[in-house]
This record gives C-alpha cells, sequence and structure tokens, in this order.
C-alpha cells in the first residue's frame, strides 16, 4: 500500500532482530534472530527500495526526520514502550499517527502507557482493532 499509494515513502524499520519477545517486567520469550527472515520477507514483497532496515533499539537510533506514522512493537513493558515512543515522539507531524501493537491485558506496560498518552490530550484514540490501538497526534 505504501508503494501504491505513497510513492515517495520511505519505511525505516528499526529492530535488533535480537529474538527477544515479551516485556521486561515478565519472562521474556528468545527466539533465534529474526533479520534474515524479515529481509526475505521485505523482498518476497517487493519492498527492498522502500524499506530500510536499521538493526538496532530505538535508543541508539539518530534519526531526525518528519514521521507521518509511528509503530512501536518491540519489548511491551512500560519503561520499553515508553523509550521507544519518546525517542521519535518530537518527529510525528500534527495529525501524524502513532500505533502500538499488544494494547492488551496480556501487557499492562502498553495499556498503561498509551492511557497517560491519551490523557495528556497531546494524542487523541482514533481506532482499536483486537490488541493494536491508533493515535493520531492533535495540534500543538
Amino acid at each position: 500500500m505504501a508503494k501504491h499509494f505513497f510513492g515517495g515513502a520511505k519505511i525505516y524499520a528499526i529492530d535488533p532482530h535480537d529474538g527477544k519477545l515479551g516485556a521486561a517486567d515478565q519472562t521474556l520469550q528468545i527466539y533465534p534472530p529474526s533479520y534474515e527472515p524479515f529481509k526475505r520477507n521485505i523482498e518476497n514483497a517487493g519492498l527492498s527500495d522502500i524499506v530500510e532496515a536499521i538493526i538496532s533499539v530505538s535508543a541508539d537510533v539518530s534519526l531526525q526526520i518528519p514521521i507521518c506514522l509511528l509503530f512501536v512493537d518491540r519489548l511491551h513493558d512500560y519503561e520499553n514502550v515508553r523509550q521507544d515512543f519518546s525517542k521519535f515522539s518530537e518527529w510525528i507531524c500534527t495529525e501524524g499517527y502513532a500505533i502500538f501493537h499488544d494494547y492488551a491485558g496480556y501487557f499492562p506496560g502498553v495499556i498503561k502507557f498509551v492511557d497517560e498518552l491519551v490523557a495528556t490530550r497531546k494524542y487523541r484514540l482514533v481506532a482499536k482493532a483486537d490488541s493494536l490501538v491508533v493515535l493520531q497526534k492533535l495540534e500543538d
């Protein structure tokens, strides 16, 4: 869709691909590194020209560009969600979107962070589908 509707779009996929899943305040599940399967999926989808993989944690990335859509889905404890969002939040365009995965009871840290963010009235809840929640940044 990004290629079809937004021809000049660039997607930056920031992930350490270290195989760690879950929440730091719960039991982390460890799987094999995920970069090779990720790369294959991007190539098979014909998206290699618009997706740039950055193999790192968000805290170590210095990407300072306007963001229309930020998708947060790494570790699901409050502190990690807060860090991932906060690293790039100032770059989210007015009326841009922040999407959080695993906004569900099994990851209370995600729920707590997202609810606090909405309570600031700087973001509004736009949609929720299963465990995905979409917020939109309001005017400053």
